[in-house]
Order: C-alpha cells, then structure tokens, then sequence
C-alpha cells in the first residue's frame, strides 16, 4: 500500500484530501506544519509527500527541498499551491516527480496525478529495491 504524507495547515483541505486517498486504497498521515510534516517524513517514511506552499514553521517549498536531499529512495512530491510562480516548481528543484498541483483543486484529479506519479516512482526503483528509511 503507497504511503502518502499530506503537510497542510487548513483542517479542512486536510481532511477531504485524506479521506479522498483513504477512499481511494492510500495510507495516509496527516501534519498541520512543515516542521512536524518532516519529523513525520523521517519516522513514517512515505512514498510520496503532498504539502501546501504557505505553511507554519517551514514552507512547503523547503520541506520538499529538505526531503529531496535527505531522502536516498525515490519518493513523489506534490505541491499544492494557488500561485502562479509554482508551476514550474518541479524543474525549479530539480526532479521530475516533484509536480505543481493548484488550488482550489479536484480530489479525484489529485488521485488521478498520483496514480501516474506513483507509477514514476516506482519506475525509477522498484519498491522491493527500496530500503524505507534511508536518510544522509
């Protein structure tokens, strides 16, 4: 079962968004701020990560930037954001499986994109090749 860690400060976005995943056969966790988001990261050792921009204690943009430097498995990034200047965000870090998803967005479009980024990872290394909780 993919593992999906959801980092948003907006109770409510949080909780359609997990019970949209749960509905749909993820495991989901769930942080209200960036700083927690990668305590939770380094513990729970997701698949992919879906974080907010505008966040508490650390920002979306450096959770997932902290997360793909620390990380030695393949994992997914999905942003969520209403600006404009983060679509580009995936070539911005550098990665491919990072994507812009926008606000106010569709549930089932974001399942839809991590369907299809969950296959990329998976992609680039099998799961049965990873090791959960490798960090530098």
């Amino acid at each position: 079962m993919t593992r999906i860690l959801v980092a948003e400060d907006d109770r409510h976005l949080q909780r359609v968004i997990s019970l949209w995943l749960e509905r749909n056969g993820y495991e989901v966790q769930c942080r209200n701020n960036g700083r927690c988001a990668l305590q939770a990261f380094h513990e729970w050792c997701p698949d992919i990560l879906i974080t907010d921009v505008n966040m508490p204690e650390m920002d979306g943009v450096t959770l997932a930037r902290t997360v793909l430097a620390e990380v030695q498995r393949p994992v997914g990034i999905v942003i969520l954001s209403c600006r404009v200047d983060m679509i580009g965000i995936g070539v911005e870090l550098g990665d491919p499986r990072v994507i812009h998803h926008a606000k106010p967005f569709s549930p089932s479009r974001l399942v839809e994109e991590l369907e299809t980024l969950t296959r990329e990872v998976a992609r680039l290394a099998p799961p049965s090749e990873w090791s959960p909780c490798e960090w530098t």
